[in-house]
């Protein structure tokens, strides 16, 4: 059953009173007013450093690749915190040539516990009735770091999260009651399914993106049909659903999972201030193919999103793709309030698909990655002609297959429909198919009109 806004309010106003309260049991008084009105004007001034980088936290981790080709001292600060207002010899990760560091983000101040921090309190709901978001409901610290937010989608799923250090726990309850839990920290992803205390898999980010460390015995293959619980967990939410045989099934788990992923990458795409993302932050949606049984499956391993840094190692053209599809809309500016909507986005599409086809031809070295409106088709292996039947065209890949084991797929959108759960099955059936064992990047592209 999904929280009204009353009970979401009382429950945020609660916790910063539970943390007030837990600092008056630790101290036996009340912070002294000007301690905390000194501690507010350092966090703001940290807040106007982050602002102005367009970053969400006033500090981060530092994060390498962790192979042979990192600096020493870069490795030496791996793992470390670090405040983006003072930054160590060098400069923050990224800064120096071919540095492939990245910074995590670090919500709050590793100074100062978030009992003594004073959190404010915001509600916003949308009237316009465009947004995908109904009402976002957020508790942030002085420092600008946001500390909670519960966001409730159109549909009816809610996104619960909680920020804290480098802990990042969400919690999806879709609009049919389900819950998916996504856990991130320190790098490492897990999903849970329901209340069941294991993970069902656990992803980390290598120096070749996402890699599935920890798995049961069965993932969330986007092509289930029906899927085996494990039957020793205690409190099974699906312990009534049983074969003879005494094993739980649940239908179609990898939709499950999946449909939860889409609509936290939904939020991030939408909401980005509401789940702690900077400016320059790329919502990402990770899959991978799996070989099981001769048979190649997908399953979505890692949804978040993809520092600068990160995206300078794996999906280099975003930057170009976004400024394309930028130019493609301005040039067609004048058009969009008289066509249909489709016809529009079809102009659009048609323009950056020619855009790219000239600089291929001009520079065929630098841009040979990249393949507009390519096809694929069920069954089949490589591109087919565009038109084919039942194939589905990708707006424009970026491959990157033999170098980083990567390929990134830019979804451009120019209506209000984002993302849904049978576009990434199709993306992800067509792709394994003619693309084995590496990753792939579901990156959606809007013109930013």
């Amino acid at each position: 059953m999904v929280s009204t806004h009353s009970e979401n309010s009382q429950q945020l106003i609660g916790l910063a009173r539970r943390r007030a309260f837990e600092l008056y049991l630790r101290s036996g008084r009340k912070p002294d007013a000007p301690l905390l009105a000194e501690r507010k004007d350092i966090g703001s001034a940290l807040a106007a450093a982050a602002a102005d980088r367009g970053m969400p936290t006033s500090h981060y981790v530092w994060r390498t690749m962790l192979d042979d080709r990192v600096r020493r001292r870069h490795i030496e600060r791996e793992g470390h915190v670090f405040a983006r207002a003072e930054p160590p010899s060098g400069g923050p990760p990224g800064t120096e040539p071919n540095c492939r560091c990245w910074a995590e983000p670090y919500y709050g101040d590793p100074a100062i516990p978030d009992a003594l921090q004073p959190l404010a309190h915001a509600y916003q709901t949308d009237t316009t009735g465009l947004a995908p978001w109904a009402s976002i409901e957020t508790l942030t610290r002085a420092d600008g770091s946001i500390a909670h937010s519960v966001v409730l989608a159109r549909d009816g799923t809610q996104i619960q999260s909680a920020f804290s250090g480098t802990l990042i726990a969400r919690q999806i309850t879709l609009a049919t009651g389900e819950v998916v839990r996504v856990d991130t920290s320190g790098g490492v992803q897990s999903i849970y399914l329901g209340s069941d205390p294991r993970p069902l898999f656990q992803s980390a980010w290598t120096a070749h993106g996402p890699r599935v460390i920890r798995a049961r015995r069965h993932l969330a293959f986007l092509g289930d049909e029906q899927t085996l619980i494990d039957p020793d967990v205690e409190g099974d939410p699906y312990a009534s659903a049983r074969e003879p045989y005494g094993i739980p099934i649940l239908p179609n788990l990898g939709g499950l999972i999946a449909l939860a992923l889409v609509s936290l990458h939904s939020m991030l795409r939408a909401a980005p201030a509401s789940q702690g993302l900077g400016e320059k932050d790329e919502p990402v949606l990770a899959i991978k193919a799996w070989a099981v049984n001769g048979n190649r499956q997908p399953v979505p391993v890692l949804v978040g999103s993809l520092t600068e840094e990160q995206l300078r190692q794996h999906c280099r053209f975003l930057p170009d793709v976004q400024n394309w599809t930028d130019d493609a809309a301005a040039l067609l500016a004048d058009k969009k309030p008289i066509l249909p909507e489709r016809t529009w986005g079809s102009l659009v599409h048609g323009v950056i698909k020619r855009t790219i086809d000239a600089l291929k031809k001009s520079s065929p070295f630098i841009y040979d990655s990249l393949r507009p409106e390519i096809s694929f088709a069920p069954n089949i292996t490589g591109p087919v002609p565009y038109g084919r039947k039942g194939s589905t065209r990708l707006d424009v890949v970026e491959d990157r297959s033999e170098e980083e084991g990567v390929l990134c797929d830019y979804d451009v959108k120019t209506g209000r429909e984002g993302l849904t759960v049978s576009r990434l099955k199709e993306i992800a059936d067509r792709l394994s198919k003619s693309y084995p064992g590496i990753t792939i990047y579901i990156i959606e592209v809007r013109p930013r009109l």
